[in-house]
């Protein structure tokens, strides 16, 4: 067999497959690394969002002492996010949360309050309500009332409590004018 590629035509067959391999390897070198530059893009930006507003985001829950407690627990022993970055809002106080990035409303604690919170509720700010079942259901009328806003959850579990706030965190955001 190597008899047979000893000859001139050896030389010009093993320079056309030596040329196709290194052609082949350049081109699967070049398409991976756009492929890598692309995935990266898309990658870089979402992290940056996400550490962004995990880090920055100011979140108000709307609750007795006791509500908010137990819902800022649950928050900071993710840790996602920090304490100092979660304020407590009594029914007194409201329009102290406007300037916030993500409403926390304890349904059991503030639904008499909820047509406050949604006057002082932009387009760009989260709200996820947090209704457990054993403490009453939301009315129909009510939920038509959340329904007619953006960026609103209504959730009746603590884990997709967690789920949600962290998910609005990420996918509301703020303009330089609050909206």
């Amino acid at each position: 067999m190597l008899d047979k590629l000893s000859g001139p035509a050896s030389g010009l067959i093993l320079d056309v497959w030596d040329w196709a391999d290194i052609f082949s390897h350049v081109a699967a070198f070049v398409l991976g690394a756009c492929a890598i530059v692309l995935v990266a893009m898309g990658i870089v930006r979402v992290l940056f969002r996400m550490s962004w507003a995990l880090s920055k985001n100011k979140i108000a829950i709307f609750s007795n002492v006791n509500g908010f407690d137990n819902i800022r627990q649950v928050l900071v022993d993710s840790g996602l996010f920090k304490k100092k970055n979660i304020h407590h809002i009594d029914q007194g106080r409201v329009m102290a949360a406007a300037s916030m990035d993500l409403f926390v409303l304890h349904w059991p604690c503030f639904k008499e309050k909820i047509d406050d919170v949604l006057s002082i509720k932009k387009d760009a700010v989260g709200l996820v309500v947090y209704a457990p079942q054993e403490d009453g259901r939301v009315t129909e009328d009510n939920i038509e009332k959340l329904n007619q806003h953006r960026n609103v959850a209504l959730v009746n579990f603590r884990g997709r409590l967690l789920q949600d706030v962290f998910v609005s965190t990420i996918t509301t955001k703020r303009g330089k004018d609050g909206t």
